[in-house]
C-alpha cells in the first residue's frame, strides 16, 4: 500500500460485508484499503503497518470485535487509532459494551448500503482533511491535535442541543454528566445517554446532527489558533477537493 494514503482496515468475517464495504471506499481515491477476515488477521496487520481507522465487526471467529478493540486502545502504538464498531440491532448490551470500550462510532446491523455510505463519508470527512494538511506539511500533527481539542468542546455542548430539542431535560443532562465520571475510556455525552437509557440511537443522530451545524469548522480553529492562514486553507480547500479525497 501507498505509505502516503489514508489507510483503512476492513475487519469482518463475511466475505460480502467486506466485499460491500471495500466497494463503497474504493471510489475515494486516496484510500488504501487492507481488510482481515478475523480478530487475530487484524491484529497482525495492525501490528506490521499503521493504520488510520479501522471499520470492525463485532462477532468473528478467533478473537472477537471486542477483544480486538481492548487490546488496541491498550497498546500504546495503536490505542489513537480511529474505530467504527460494527454491531448488531437486536443486541443493545453489545453496543454498550463497545462504548465502554472505545469505540469512536458505531454502526447497527442491518443496515442499508445509502446509510452506510453516508456515514463513512461524514466520518472520513472529519479525519481526511487534517490528515491531508499534516501529509501536505502545511500543520504539524501537534497543530491538528490542538484544533481537534478545540474543536471537540467548540459551539454548544451535545447536551445543550438535547435540551433545546426537548430531548433531555436539564436534570436527565446533570445525571448523564455524573455518569459519565464514573465510566472509563472517556465515553462521549451521547453514549452515556444512551447507557442510561434516556435517548435513543436515532435521537442521538438527530442532536449530532443539529449539533454538526454549530460545531466550529476545522479550517476555522486553525485559522484561530495561527496554525494556517486563511488564504494558505482556502488553496488547501481547493487542492483537497481537486484531488477527489471525498467523491
Amino acid at each position: 500500500m501507498d505509505s502516503a494514503a489514508f489507510k483503512v482496515l476492513i475487519v469482518d468475517d463475511s466475505p460480502l460485508i467486506r466485499q460491500m464495504l471495500h466497494k463503497m471506499l474504493s471510489v475515494y481515491r486516496y484510500l488504501a484499503l487492507d481488510e482481515a477476515a478475523d480478530g487475530e488477521a487484524a491484529l497482525t496487520k495492525l501490528t506490521s503497518s499503521s493504520f488510520d481507522l479501522v471499520l470492525l465487526d463485532w462477532n468473528m471467529p478467533k478473537m472477537s470485535g471486542l477483544d480486538l478493540l481492548k487490546k488496541i486502545r491498550a497498546d500504546e502504538k495503536l490505542r489513537d487509532t480511529y474505530v467504527v464498531m460494527i454491531t448488531a440491532r437486536s443486541k443493545k448490551d453489545s453496543v454498550i459494551a463497545a462504548i465502554k470500550a472505545g469505540a469512536n462510532e458505531y454502526m447497527i446491523k442491518p443496515f442499508s448500503a445509502e446509510a452506510v455510505a453516508v456515514k463513512l463519508k461524514r466520518v472520513l470527512a472529519n479525519l481526511l482533511f487534517g490528515d491531508f494538511l499534516v501529509k501536505q506539511k502545511i500543520i504539524s500533527s501537534q497543530q491538528l491535535q490542538k484544533a481537534l481539542d478545540e474543536q471537540k468542546i467548540g459551539g454548544k455542548t451535545f447536551g445543550e442541543v438535547a435540551i433545546s430539542l426537548g430531548l433531555l431535560t436539564s436534570g436527565q443532562v446533570e445525571q448523564v454528566l455524573e455518569k459519565q465520571k464514573k465510566l472509563v475510556n472517556n465515553v462521549k455525552f451521547g453514549m452515556a445517554a444512551r447507557i442510561m437509557d434516556f435517548l435513543t440511537v436515532d435521537q442521538i443522530k438527530t442532536i449530532l446532527e443539529a449539533q454538526g451545524k454549530i460545531k466550529p469548522k476545522l479550517g476555522e480553529i486553525l485559522i484561530k489558533q495561527g496554525a494556517i492562514t486563511e488564504e494558505k486553507l482556502k488553496k488547501s480547500l481547493l487542492k483537497f477537493h481537486n484531488l477527489k479525497y471525498l467523491r
